[in-house]
């Protein structure tokens, strides 16, 4: 029997290894491996080479940055293999200052299509030049499209800098103060496809004139498909019917307009 496409002689071949990784590894709704899972990948990651890089691909496919000391492990291994680099599609990173520069090899990461950013401005208020370039150059990364934000007083500015934005969820509340720290990027506006935007009572109305504006919303709503607000205040009928005419769209297929404490 021929031995092509086999692991090695007497080893399994390729196609059966990356089945067996693939259903432990399995993620419902693309979400991050369970931790069993997780100790499993990295138990077969060690068996031979077939099996360390199927395992691998699913162990950085998703990288959750939770703090400094998981920064400096992941910026370790990801400064030592190009490959594994190139392995990483979706990242979650929290807000981010003094530990910038453990962050830097994350910007090699150029397959990543997914980035959700995280935390609170209180920890970080100020953007010298070194954090407002790191964050730009982030969601200046060439694969990426899908975009989540939960991060409180978020500046939301930075966002122009992700030109092949095609989804955006955003769960934040917006810095005001920003404007004057980050300028314009281009004149040309995001094309946005599908666009979730989770409100409360305190950030409606800054939300709100934003969007509105178009001399301040860089986003384009015209080529809108699913639209999902969620408001967890009492929308007023002037204020709703903003919100709505803000993301007219002629190819509008999804329209989802709830709120989760039944106002």
């Amino acid at each position: 029997m021929s031995t092509a496409g086999r692991c090695g002689s007497g080893s399994l071949p390729y196609e059966l290894v990356d089945k067996i990784i693939s259903e432990i590894a399995y993620r419902p709704q693309q979400r991050g491996l369970s931790s069993e899972a997780e100790k499993t990948l990295k138990n077969c990651s060690l068996v031979n080479h077939a099996f360390r890089i199927s395992s691998q691909s699913h162990l950085f496919w998703y990288l959750f940055i939770r703090n400094s000391r998981s920064i400096a492990r992941v910026s370790e291994v990801l400064t030592g293999s190009e490959r594994i680099r190139r392995m990483v599609r979706l990242l979650t990173l929290p807000n981010f200052g003094d530990e910038l520069p453990a962050c830097q090899t994350l910007l090699k990461c150029t397959q990543i299509h997914k980035l959700c950013l995280i935390g609170d401005s209180k920890r970080y208020p100020d953007w010298p030049i070194a954090r407002k370039e790191f964050y730009s150059k982030l969601l200046s990364l060439p694969k990426l499209t899908d975009v989540t934000i939960d991060w409180v007083c978020f500046p939301v500015q930075l966002l122009q800098h992700c030109r092949g934005m095609k989804t955006l969820e955003f769960n934040g509340c917006i810095d005001d103060g920003a404007s004057q720290v980050f300028g314009p990027v281009s004149n040309a506006k995001i094309e946005l496809q599908n666009f979730t935007l989770s409100v409360n009572a305190l950030i409606l109305d800054s939300v709100v004139a934003w969007l509105v504006d178009p001399a301040t919303c860089f986003i384009d709503f015209n080529g809108l498909q699913t639209l999902q607000l969620s408001h967890r205040c009492i929308l007023g009928e002037e204020t709703g019917e903003s919100l709505i005419k803000s993301v007219q769209s002629k190819n509008l297929r999804f329209l989802s307009v709830r709120n989760p404490l039944g106002g």
